[in-house]
């Protein structure tokens, strides 16, 4: 390189610069390197040539790009995805119980390879439920790209456009937001490319949005959205305005959309809801649930606290199969799984429980059409119900005979006569039906029959009386028009397409003469045979069709057996008469509450039922109107204690969707099963059966149990509990008239009234109305703990469990074999029956028994209560009373207020067919004792007794034989004083 160096002469420096360029063009031109001989080539190494030839230069420029735009980066990835702490997109730090399991659209993940080409966390672990999870922030997400405000048909929609991140692998994405009231607001999310005109077209004025948005909002709106800014991170955050608590927001796992399912998470204010699968509070470990409305009878709705004290409600408004995730971050993650790719969230922002149940309520009415509330039972249908699995009619009036026997006699109040028997009636099975219906009416039992949804295949008999096109079409073979087939006990049938317009009726229904009401066992499609379905496209579908397992069934959150996904209802017709098919996927939620609204309009027909007769009917699948149709026969459990308490659990959990639920007394039926007896635990579950709305015992003797099934001391524990629902059954169909007025159910969770920490994760205990607490027995001990918020709460006894109006406390309580532990809550006044004695709820209310009225004084506020009955031997006679407690602690003086309407107007009490007469009044918590004067002012020289039966700080006391006739006197109090002789 120094004779590169000595040819360039000395001279100034632009002469210097000029002679350098020159040189230089030479040198390179000519391939020298500025070397001035061979000698001087052959002393430079060819190490030197490469580094200075200017050509090789260029080429290193792009070895370089090369390894800095693509070797180091994906030496990065490669590097990162090895890491079990993070991938490229963020963290896989997550707690075990916070992590959202990775595509569940897809089959299962089972390898670490699948798992980071799917973008997302690994962890190798054989005691996870999961091993691949979401990062966080999750791979899959959005970039806010337009925000637009437009009015569509007088209504302001917020319209928000993506891009997504990875569209191999995601579709694009639109939201569109408004107020459909000022409580109840809507966020619509859907596949953009599906639905290309919505939200647009019909648009009066538009105007381009900048930044983070919010939804319109005025200072009267209580909730607000945002999205993110422009062309950054989209996500959907929804914020109480008061407040500015977030209680929906996006960001905590992933966003994906597309052609063919939804997937979004969202976290939670707290970490206690109620409804969904797991609701349980901070204590829930549930990894995921199906909801599909059937077999776990789970609902897309749930409610959540907030740290304000605030509760609100969200409606996942979708007739789509769905997975729900439950983790404790507190967060939930959705999966739909839709033809469809759209989803409606209603939120409804309360800020009380009671608020939200009626916004719902207000959404449901609006969204169905629906002017009349939702439906109770009849006051006998607040009885028993006993239902069996019977192989011929004999078996039946065998059983119906000794049910009927003095020293095995069970009050009760309905019979199905056999869970499976179908129309027509098989003439070989029951030939002696005559003589079982006859029996059934001399011992004062209803007839509420047991219905599936299916008829036996028999092409001949069918095509004489319905058209093919009301049967389910198999879409495996849409030339085909043989119905789609499953089996049920081993017989062939068909299931009747509900949603076909020429349904118009329950089509096996019997003479409605001849029943009291219907209850469909299986109104949710089981398909035994599920090799004639396609081959299942995502986890989901394979859910749907597994094989039949029953303890698959009852004991497993994955199983889900059904009839083909790609099966084709007919949903409606043109004006060609052409069908229009949807796949049973998009529907299967909704096919069971569909099956109970064409057997509630049956029902109703004036035709068929003309002098408008009160009808019983429950369903074993629901939906989110379905109270408007009928009940529920509960949550389908195995004979188990776990059965019993996940029973006791849905109950709390899923109130708001389910008012009218019941439970699988002594266990669900399984076919081909055999499950050991326990009578305690047949017991507990007959007691906590008769505390809910609908009370049905269908057995069969092997899996689950009836009354004849138990020993005799056994069984008189079983009358016992059945006399005491009786009792308190003025009190249940009071409160459910009620219900049917503020959409308030029956049975609540302890927060629905009392927002304290120790009411937010009880499942186990629960309200009957406003003033009973009851702490059913779940276990094989006889004792448990019960949480007793602020107040005065009372034992059936009299004793006074807890009094405090500041704090609450978890105590110990005592209970027995025989019974449930109630408690009466300071303030109310509660009507029951006095020591009914009938052999059914409507006997006991027509015969001998009086009401006794329960008084359960608190300090400084008035006991009021109400009664209202109506008689079930005329259409039109309705009692109604009200109830009013004073006390004035100065003067000790009790004044017990009775104000009555008396059955229908102008009615007197020779006009009344029931019992109207109120004999007896429990004061409890009386502040004072001693000798007491009892005035009435419609008794003349009438001298009262009075008897104590608890001495303390404050006292019981029972005041019998009053004999008091409201439909007499509409009109008149009781005045209960301390004489002067004990006040000295």
């Amino acid at each position: 390189m120094g004779g590169w160096i000595s040819n360039v002469k000395p001279q100034d420096d632009q002469e210097n610069l000029e002679q350098i360029r020159r040189y230089e063009e030479k040198i390179y031109d000519d391939g020298t390197f500025g070397y001035s001989d061979e000698l001087d080539k052959r002393k430079v190494g060819w190490l030197d040539q490469i580094i200075y030839n200017p050509h090789i230069r260029i080429f290193y420029v792009l070895i370089l790009a090369l390894i800095l735009g693509i070797v180091i980066p994906m030496i990065i990835f490669i590097t990162k995805l090895e890491n079990d702490d993070r991938t490229i997109y963020g963290s896989c730090l997550i707690n075990e119980n916070a992590r959202f399991e990775c595509l569940l659209n897809a089959a299962e993940i089972v390898d670490k390879e699948t798992c980071y080409r799917a973008l997302c966390c690994w962890e190798d672990s054989v005691d996870l439920e999961f091993n691949c999870y979401h990062s966080f922030p999750s791979a899959y997400q959005y970039t806010t790209s337009n925000v637009q405000v437009n009015t569509i048909n007088g209504t302001e929609y917020t319209s928000v456009d993506t891009t997504q991140n990875h569209p191999d692998r995601m579709a694009a994405l639109k939201v569109l937001t408004h107020w459909e009231a000022e409580d109840h607001l809507v966020v619509e999310v859907f596949n953009k490319n599906k639905f290309p005109s919505r939200g647009q077209g019909q648009s009066e004025a538009s105007r381009k949005q900048g930044g983070n948005k919010k939804s319109s909002i005025t200072a009267d709106e209580p909730l607000v959205v945002e999205w993110g800014n422009a062309n950054s991170y989209f996500y959907i955050r929804v914020g109480r305005h008061e407040t500015d608590e977030t209680i929906f927001d996006t960001r905590l796992g992933p966003v994906i959309v597309t052609d063919n399912y939804i997937a979004f998470a969202t976290t939670l204010s707290t970490p206690y809801f109620l409804g969904l699968k797991g609701g349980q509070g901070a204590v829930s470990s549930l990894k995921y649930g199906v909801i599909n409305g059937f077999e776990s009878a789970e609902l897309p709705f749930y409610i959540s606290y907030e740290k304000s004290g605030h509760w609100h409600g969200v409606l996942i408004d979708t007739t789509d199969p769905m997975v729900v995730q439950v983790v404790q971050a507190p967060g939930i993650m959705f999966h739909v799984e839709t033809d469809f790719p759209e989803l409606n969230l209603h939120f409804f922002p309360g800020p009380t429980q009671a608020d939200i149940i009626s916004q719902l309520h207000n959404h449901i009415r609006k969204k169905h059409s629906i002017d009349r509330p939702p439906v109770i039972p009849p006051y006998w249908g607040l009885g028993l119900h006993l239902c069996r699995k019977a192989d011929n009619g004999s078996v039946v009036l065998d059983e119906l005979t000794q049910l009927f026997q003095e020293n095995k006699a069970i009050a009760y109040d309905s019979d199905c006569i056999e869970e499976y028997l179908r129309h027509p009636i098989d003439e070989e099975r029951f030939e002696n039906l005559t003589d079982i219906l006859t029996l059934l009416k001399e011992n004062s039992k209803k007839v509420v029959l047991s219905q599936k949804v299916t008829a036996p295949w028999d092409t001949g008999e069918i095509d004489l009386i319905y058209d093919d096109d009301v049967w389910l079409q198999n879409g495996t073979n849409l030339t085909n028009t043989t119905p789609l087939l499953g089996k049920v006990d081993n017989v062939t049938v068909t299931y009747f397409d509900f949603f076909n317009p020429k349904l118009s009726s329950f089509p096996i229904m019997p003479n409605i003469s001849l029943l009291n009401g219907l209850s469909l066992s299986e109104n949710f499609p089981i398909l035994y045979n599920n090799s004639i379905c396609q081959t299942p496209e995502s986890l989901i579908q394979a859910m749907f069709t597994t094989s039949n397992s029953s303890t698959t069934n009852l004991n497993s959150s994955l199983y889900w057996t059904s009839m083909c996904p790609e099966a084709l209802h007919t949903v409606r017709y043109g004006d060609n008469g052409a069908p229009t098919y949807t796949s049973h996927l998009t529907l299967h939620n909704t096919y069971g509450e569909q099956a109970l609204k064409t057997v509630y309009t049956t029902l109703a027909d004036e035709t068929l039922n003309p002098n408008g007769t009160e009808m019983l009917v429950t369903s074993s699948s629901i939906w989110t109107s379905s109270m408007y149709y009928g009940g529920f026969n509960g949550l389908q459990v195995p004979f188990s204690w776990k059965g019993l308490q996940d029973s006791v659990a849905y109950a709390v959990r899923n109130y708001a969707l389910s008012p009218m639920a019941g439970t699988p007394i002594c266990g669900s039926m399984i076919f081909n099963m055999t499950i050991q007896k326990d009578n305690d635990l047949c017991l507990r579950w007959f007691q906590f059966g008769l505390l809910l709305p609908i009370a049905r015992n269908s057995y069969d003797g092997n899996s689950s149990y009836g009354p004849l099934d138990l020993p005799d001391q056994y069984r008189g524990y079983v009358n016992s509990t059945i006399r005491k629902r009786y009792t308190y059954a003025p009190y249940y169909y009071t409160t459910l008239r009620q219900y049917q007025k503020d959409y308030i159910p029956i049975i609540k969770p302890m927060s629905f009234y009392f927002n304290f920490n120790a009411a937010l994760t009880l499942v186990d205990q629960f309200m009957i109305g406003e003033a009973i607490l009851a702490a059913p027995i779940i276990d094989r001990s006889v004792n448990r703990r019960a949480y007793f918020p602020p107040a005065v709460w009372y034992t059936v006894d009299g004793n006074t469990a807890w009094n405090s109006s500041n704090v609450g406390a978890t105590q110990q309580i005592t209970g027995h074999i025989t019974e449930t532990p109630l408690f009466f809550r300071g303030g109310y006044i509660i009507p029951t029956l006095l020591n009914p004695e009938g052999t059914s709820i409507e006997e006991s209310l027509g015969g001998i028994a009086n009401y006794t009225l329960i008084v359960a004084l608190a300090p400084r506020r008035n006991s009021t209560g109400k009664l209202e009955v109506k008689s079930p031997h005329a259409e039109n006679e309705t009692h109604y009373v009200d109830f009013e407690a004073r006390l004035d602690t100065t003067s000790n003086t009790f004044v017990l207020s009775v104000n009555a309407t008396c059955g229908s107007p102008n009615s007197t009490a020779e006009d009344a067919t029931i019992r109207t007469t109120i004999d007896q009044v429990r004061i409890l918590g009386l502040p004072f004792a001693g000798t007491l004067n009892i005035t009435m002012d419609v008794t003349e020289d009438q001298d009262i007794k009075y008897i104590y039966y608890y001495f303390g700080e404050e006292n019981a006391v029972r005041i019998p034989n009053l004999n008091v006739n409201w439909c007499v006197t509409n009109r008149f109090e009781m005045i209960v004083t301390q004489s002067i002789e004990t006040r000295r």
